[in-house]
This record gives structure tokens, sequence and C-alpha cells, in this order.
């Protein structure tokens, strides 16, 4: 007994009575609210549930059958576990939900509904910070992941979390218990209010080691995966690890995780078994498309450890923790021996719970997780009373008009919520979440209507029912806008796991064109750097959408000479125009603008690849001019032109117009877009002028800014490019492919480069006294370049210039990075603006 409110219980009696019985003992309170009970599957069910209906009665337990116990002792199998909560401490409601692997989403809401209402009539109304979900289901079922997602948005930010049944190793039938009786195919739903502190939170060591692979196969609802790169999935995997596919056939519940990074995190995608035709069988959910990665494991101890000590951070020493530990992370402790570390983790944090066969924490299903609840110290208890209800005494008819009025204002501001919800669900797989949202919205319409119907009959009910409509409004518009979120951080995700590969590819080619190549060859060469290039410029149009979307773009007004931004545009911009044969002019200008220096680049670069694009031969120019106050920055073609009935359409989405040549390549259609809304997030004016066959002009008008006269660009010496020769530059980034690649084409200009993968290795070979550090953002092991920027200058033995990389499109880094005097260059790198910078951070910055 931990305390007078949480118990806990062990039994490894073999006797299904006796387990029990001794379970009850331990157990059974005067007035025990919740119970939770999780068994081996080798007792007999039909005894099994005799005892518990003889020792608990009509008692409200839920739990299941599991792949073996957890407690204080560590891992357990053939017994059972248990864990009570008295009735001062918490109130529990719980139900059933039956047919699982045929659910339908309207189900889970209704059951979702009757359990809060059910805490309201208690005089409790659920919170995060009072109230949490369990659910436990068939782990046999293959629904977890619909039916999590569902549970979280009908549950409206209450923690949830649970466990997938087990079935020791067998992975034959599993069952959840409700009520003292064995379901399959089932799931039981738990909400608990608890005047205890309490902190739901989910443990996993596994990251990606670096390369990955495309899922090209997929049978998503079967959770199988029959391609990886193109091949045999089973084969690949194995090549991936290292192994013979023979071999890995064997280890069935041994074989090493497959994982996923998404919004910078790694989540587990195990693989259950290899099947007879080479395909992967998996754990939990897989689509096509999916980059994967082999897990590399980081140790199960010293995370968990880590867990433990950010919940007591939270909430203290635990009491008590509820956990559901993956059966996978039991079979590598015992194969590790590492089961007297776990057994101590577990007794000094108090668990009690069960292995699974998959582990569910808010909207996610997942494997190869530690995942559970943890209590704290109880400080006072009150319990919660509903308070009568008190007559209104305004004016009846007077207060249902105001209501009425009211209540169309809500359904006007709820139909354009479900408006605003299709607008931002444009990815097929948000169908889903489209459909959860406009029934959970229509409920509410529903909802406030029937208790119109009531107003006359009873005022003070109606004012509760507002009340109620006011709440269910708030929590729709927070769905909506993490929904909007959700999508923005998945295509961020996403985007930054495309551009490492595509980074690489850029660099590798920027260092193949310094070779001595035939013509046909640097023709070749040429056209495959503008495939590359118009495949990145789509992925940063998409990715800015998304963010303008999601209300993503914060704006930070500056004074700044525009001559730096013109070089380097000049830098990124002049290889394309030389590869169409076009004459590329900037004319450098001592203007200094005030605005947003990050946008206003993005509106120039698509002003100027536009102009590159959609001209054939001549030449492009800019440059800038004084017009009153302001500053015109201007772009000038000799392309195709504009018919002057399509001068606003260009700027919709999707409007591009047609170019006709058969080696030219064609944007995304967003480029124009992206400018007018970055021009009217900074309130600027955009100018356009064209004549259809002879060019086009596009500007954009600018405030004047001013700047200290001492404050002047640095200039570089002459001849600064040939004397990167012998410059020896330090190089840590965690991506293979992208390393290899920037050590390449740095050594293809004369550079002496050291690659580091770590930051072990980067500090042994910064004794070697580098001139210059590049040094991706976003490192292993959660680390970042501001981590360990400071120890490896210590180590260079002076403060070196440092350029920072990374595919990350968040636009807090850059910004970080300028406030500590760092330069930035996202991915994919462009080989001249590469060129370029590191010419300007070696004789600018470090005064060469």
């Amino acid at each position: 007994m931990l305390n007078s409110m949480i118990r806990q219980a062990v039994s490894t009696r073999s006797d299904p009575f006796e387990a029990v019985r001794e379970l009850h003992d331990a157990l059974a309170q005067p007035r025990a609210e919740f119970t939770a009970i999780f068994c081996s599957k080798r007792y007999d069910q039909p005894l099994l549930e005799q005892a518990f209906r003889e020792f608990f009665g009509g008692a409200a337990l839920v739990g299941c059958t599991t792949a073996g116990e957890i407690s204080t002792s560590g891992y357990t199998d053939g017994g059972m576990t248990g864990l009570s909560i008295a009735e001062e401490a918490c109130v529990a409601v719980s139900d059933i939900i039956l047919d699982i692997s045929h659910f339908k989403p309207a189900q889970i809401r209704v059951v979702v509904e009757d359990l809060q209402n059910q805490l309201r009539q208690r005089g409790i109304e659920p919170a995060s910070h009072n109230t949490f979900a369990l659910m436990l289901i068939d782990g046999m079922c293959c629904a977890e992941e619909q039916v999590i997602s569902t549970l979280n948005t009908a549950l409206g930010g209450l923690p949830l979390f649970g466990g997938s049944a087990g079935d020791d190793m067998r992975i034959a039938a599993t069952q959840v218990l409700y009520r003292g009786r064995f379901y399959s195919n089932a799931a039981t739903l738990t909400l608990v209010h608890t005047v205890l502190p309490f902190r739901v939170f989910s443990s996993q060591h596994f990251v990606g080691n670096g390369e990955q692979a495309i899922v090209t196969g997929a049978d998503p609802d079967r959770r199988i995966i029959t391609e990886l790169n193109g091949d045999s999935a089973g084969l690949e995997y194995a090549r991936m690890v290292g192994c013979d596919i023979e071999e890995l056939r064997a280890k069935k519940m041994l074989l090493p995780p497959l994982v996923v990074r998404i919004g910078g995190s790694w989540y587990a995608r195990s693989p259950s078994n290899i099947m007879d035709d080479n395909c992967l069988k998996m754990a939990c959910a897989i689509d096509e498309g999916v980059p994967l990665s082999i897990g590399r494991n980081t140790g199960m101890i010293p995370n968990l450890k880590r867990s433990f000590e950010a919940v007591q951070a939270a909430i203290g020493p635990p009491v008590a923790v509820l956990g559901i530990d993956c059966v996978m992370r039991r079979v590598e402790a015992t194969s590790l021996d590492l089961g007297p570390d776990i057994a101590r983790l577990f007794d000094e944090n108090r668990v009690i719970g069960f292995s699974a066969y998959g582990e569910q924490i808010n909207g996610m299903h997942l494997n190869n997780t530690f995942t559970g609840i943890a209590f704290g110290q109880s400080v006072g208890i009150e319990r919660p009373e509903a308070g009568p209800i008190q007559p209104a005494s305004a004016d009846t008819q007077t207060e249902c008009e105001r209501l009425e009025h009211e209540n169309a204002k809500l359904r006007k501001t709820i139909q354009v919520l479900l408006r605003r919800i299709e607008r931002s669900m444009t990815i097929p797989s948000d169908t889903f979440s489209l459909f959860q949202n406009n029934v959970l919205l229509e409920k509410t319409v529903q909802l406030r209507t029937e208790d119109i119907v009531e107003l006359n009959r009873k005022l003070s009910q109606e004012l509760i029912a507002r009340r109620e409509v006011e709440v269910a409004l708030t929590a729709a518009k927070a769905e909506a806008e993490r929904a909007n979120l959700s999508k923005t951080n998945f295509l961020a995700s996403v985007s930054h796991d495309l551009q490492q590969p595509l980074n690489a590819a850029r660099l590798l080619l920027g260092a193949l064109m310094d070779e001595d190549l035939s013509s046909s060859g640097m023709s070749l060469l040429g056209r495959i750097e503008g495939a590359l290039e118009a495949a990145e410029e789509m992925l940063a149009d998409f990715l800015d959408v998304s963010k303008l979307e999601a209300g993503g773009f914060a704006t930070h007004l500056s004074h700044f000479a525009i001559g730096p931004q013109l070089a380097q545009l000049e830098a990124e911009y002049a290889p394309q125009a030389r590869r169409k044969g076009l004459s590329l002019r900037i004319v450098q200008s001592g203007a200094v603008l005030h605005t947003d220096k990050g946008l206003l680049q993005r509106i120039l670069r698509n002003f100027l690849a536009n102009a590159i694009r959609y001209t054939r031969s001549g030449r492009v120019l800019v440059g800038c001019r004084r017009v009153g106050g302001e500053i015109m920055v201007e772009v000038h073609d000799t392309g195709i032109g504009i018919p002057e009935d399509r001068l606003q359409d260009i700027f919709e989405p999707y409007r591009s117009l047609a170019i006709g040549g058969p080696n030219d390549t064609h944007g995304s259609g967003l480029g124009l877009t992206i400018a007018r809304n970055f021009a009217d997030i900074l309130g600027l004016k955009l100018v356009v002028r064209s004549t259809e066959g002879r060019g086009s002009s596009f500007a954009v008008r600018i405030p004047t800014g001013h700047l200290p006269r001492a404050a002047g660009g640095a200039s570089l010496p002459q001849g600064a490019a040939a004397t990167l020769v012998g410059q020896r530059v330090l190089v840590l980034d965690d991506d293979a492919s992208s390393r290899d690649a920037l050590a390449t084409i740095l050594g293809g200009w004369g550079c002496e480069t050291l690659a580091a993968a770590t930051v072990d290795e980067a500090l042994s070979l910064s004794r070697k006294r580098p001139d210059l550090l590049i040094i991706d953002y976003h490192l292993d092991e959660g680390l970042t370049a501001l981590d360990v920027l400071d120890t490896l200058r210590k180590h260079a033995g002076q403060e070196k210039p440092v350029l920072v990389i990374s595919a990350d499109p968040s636009k807090d880094i850059p910004e970080q990075l300028q406030r500590r005097g760092l330069e930035f260059l996202p991915k994919p790198i462009n080989p001249a603006r590469l060129r370029s910078l590191v010419t300007y951070v070696l004789y600018c910055q470090a005064g060469h």
C-alpha cells in the first residue's frame, strides 16, 4: 500500500481464485473509485471471471490480458498486477466499445459525451489539468490508429494514454476486461477526474542512423510494407541492417525497429516479422512515401531514467506510476540482461502495469515505448459538489430573445469555421480529420438548436446549455487551429527530410560542374541542375503557402543596406542565366531600406526566378531607384511578356504562363502568389508592367532606412575566391550525404576539409586549427549548433568564424543566429551562394 488513496498489488499465484483473492486483499478500499487489473493469458478465463465476480462483485473493473506484467520487482509473467484509487482522490467513469474493428466515429463520440456528462452530473467539469483518459484495446484488432485518433479529437484536449492487450509471445488472441468479464474485438475507455497531481508521459530510445529508405510499396490496411527504395522490403531492410534475411526472419520480435522523423522527433515503426514473400509485417500504421531509417539504440535505461526525472521535476517524486511497456522492450531488456536495472528504476518510481502489443498517447499509436501516468503526492483533498441551479432573475421573454440572437451569431461562427477547415485540409490523408471536425461542429449546432426549443420551458437550463455551447465552440476552434498547425508541422518535417538528399545532390552537382567535361556533358549537367532548382523552388513554395495559411510568418523589421542582398542574388542566379544564354546584370546600390530582410529576399528571388524562366533570349536587369521617400527595387527582362488581360491573374495560385520551350522548367505556380502575400504582410506595394512579346518589369516599393555612418559592408579583397585554396574547413553534419557532398565541393575549391558526423569527432578534429566551422543546426542526441559552438571554438584555439546550415524552415533559427553574430545558409545549398558566403565569412569576418 503506497498511501491511503492509491494501492498497488502483484500476484504470481497460478490458481485464478488464489490470485484474485490476493489482489483483492491488497487493492480493496472502503470506497475504491477506480480499479485496473492486468492478467496473464495463462489463467483459465472462465474461472478467472468467476473469481472476479466473487471477490469484486459489480465493481467497475477495467483491464486486459498481457504480454507479461511489470511492477516494482521488474518484469514478471504468468501472474497479475493491479492498481486502485480511493474515492477521496478521484471520480472515475468507464464504458466499453464493442466490435472495435468496425467502429464508427459517431459511436466513439457518443461514448465520450456520455462519460463527460456523467462527470458533469457529479459537479465536475473535465479539464486537462484535472482529468485524464485511459484506453485499453484488443491488441489483435489492428484498429488502434483510427480509434485513438477519434478519441483524441472527441476528448477535446484531455490527456489520453493506453495500451494494446497482449497474449504473452503467442500473438494469437487478446482481450480487454470490463466489469469482471473478458471481451475480444473491444476497447474500454475510462475518464478519471483526480485531485492528485499527475503527468502523462512516454519514453523511447531509438533515433535514425542517417541512411534513409522510402516506402515505395505498402498495404496500409494490413500494416505491410512490400517495397523499400523500389526493392523487396525484406531484402532492402536486411541490407540496411547488415544481416542475412534468413537470420533476421528468425528473430521476429528482436528485429531492429525502423524509425520516422516528424517535427524533429523520432517515432518507431517496428517490424513484427519478415513474411515468406519478403514483405515486412509492421506493428503499427505505415504508408507509401514515408522516409524510414534503421533505429539506432541510444540506451533504454538512460532514456527511461531521463523520463522519470522529467516527471519528478513536474510533480515531485511519484507515489505511483501506471505503466504500459512495449513487449519489444521486454525482449530487448532480456536479451541485453537489463532486468536488474529496469527493476531498480521501476522500484524507485513505484511502477505497476503490463507489457503490451502497442502503446497509445494522445492521438498516436506507438511501439517500443514506455508510456504511462505518474501520480504525485496529494496536497489537500476537496470533493467537488454540484451547486443548485439558480433561476434567472431577468425578464424571461427578453432573455429568450437575447439568447436567440447570440445563438444566431454562434451558428454563423461555426459555419465559417467549417469553411475554414474545408479549405485547410488540402492533403488527401486529412479527409478523415475533416470528417471528424464536420461531425463535431454539426453536433454542436444540433445541441444548441435543441436547447433553444426548450428555452421557453426553463430559462435556467438554457443558461447552462449556453455555457456548454461556448465551451464546445472554443474546443472546435482550438481543434481547427490544431489541425492546421499539424498540417504545417507535417509539411515542415517532410520538407526537412526531403531537402537533405536534395541538398547533397545540389552540392555534388556543383562540384561536378567544376570538372573538365565535354560540351554535351556540361549541357546535360545544366539540365539536371535546372531540374533540381525547380524541385527546390517547389518545395519552398509549398511550405511557404502552408505557413501563410497557418499564420506562421512574423515580421522582424530592421534597417539594412540592399547591396549585400543584391550581391547574394547575383551569386545565386548568375549560373542559371548563363545556362540559358542570358545576360544577367545586377546594378549595385548603396540604398538603405527599412523592412523585413528575409521576406524581401523571398520576394526578389521569386521575381528573378520568373524573369529567367520566362526569358528565352536577351537579358535580365536588376536595379534600384528612388521614388519620393521610397526605394523601388526593379527586375526587368526581355522575356515573353504577359497579355494585358492577365496581369492580375498571374498573382493567383497555379496561374502560370505557358513557357513553350522543350527544356524549360516549370515552377509551382505559387511564386507570385507568395510574393504578393509577403508584400501584404509587410505593407509593401508591388508594381508590374509588361508588353506581350517584349518583356516584363516587376518592382516592389520599400521605405528608406538609415544606418550609422560607420556601419558599412565589408568588401572582399581582390582575388579572394582564388585564396580559398589551402583554407582548412571543419564540417559537422550528422547527415552522411550532406556531409560528404560539402566535403567534395569544398575540396574542389582547394579547401582542406575536416568532416565530422558527431560532436566528439568534431572536437578531435578541431585541434587541427580549422579556419572556418560549418555546422548543421540540428545535431544528433537533440543538440544544436549553439549547444556545441563554444566548446568547438575553445578546442580550435581561438574564436573562429562560423557558418550554420540547416534544412529546418523555422524562422526562429536565423534570428537566434543573428543575435549571436553568426551567418546562416538554408538547405538545399546553392553552390554559388555557398562559395560567396564562405569567402565573405573568411575574408570579411575573420579579417584574412
